[in-house]
């Protein structure tokens, strides 16, 4: 079985779609051994090989109109499509969050419910994003996107040493179970089921 994670390290749906499409249509892709750069691997790609593609993307805007593309070359493949309420102070080069709300509306309807999970992570708390905030923002998303995802995965944030500058802290245990808890109650009235990554 070979699932192909498209990707975890950058955002391919949103800014290389025609590289990967074109990457798929030749059916492999050469990879650099990042500990030795002048190693190449080629990596088969093609519908045979590859059982599932995970796409992962905060704007697969790009993607729908390759996805027809994909579907005549025999791809099987789903959407991680991360949707948060944070303004372009913390995640800078991205559209109008309206606009990607909008987006991934279309996409649900072009692939099916089931086919796109909604990721709401990582939750970031600071003096301005606080509990409350989050039960807004999170219960805001749920209603417009109740009908058009099955799943919504969250996450809390990591406190890693350069976001220290950013007023971004850890969360405690005790805030982790409250937002876990006011999350899970939202997204089950939205008839969502709210599970956690990696936490």
């Amino acid at each position: 079985t070979m699932i192909l994670s498209a990707s975890r390290r950058t955002d391919l749906p949103c800014y290389y779609s025609e590289w990967l499409l074109n990457r798929l249509k030749a059916g492999y892709v050469l990879v650099r051994n990042p500990f030795n750069h002048a190693q190449l691997s080629r990596v088969p790609l093609s519908p045979e090989v590859v059982d599932c593609i995970v796409f992962w993307t905060k704007d697969p805007q790009n993607m729908l109109d390759k996805l027809p593309s994909l579907d005549q070359m025999g791809y099987r493949y789903y959407f991680q499509f991360t949707l948060t309420p944070y303004d372009r102070s913390l995640e800078k080069g991205l559209r109008d969050k309206s606009e990607v709300e909008s987006t991934f509306i279309a996409l649900s309807q072009q692939l099916g419910r089931e086919r796109v999970v909604w990721r709401y992570d990582p939750i970031i708390l600071n003096e301005a994003l606080d509990i409350p905030y989050h039960r807004r923002q999170f219960e805001r998303l749920a209603s417009k996107l109740a009908g058009f995802t099955d799943t919504a995965v969250i996450s809390f944030v990591d406190a890693y040493q350069k976001l220290k500058s950013t007023g971004i802290r850890p969360l405690s245990v005790s805030e982790i179970g409250e937002l876990a808890g006011i999350i899970g109650r939202l997204a089950a009235s939205y008839g969502l089921c709210a599970v956690a990554c990696c936490e």
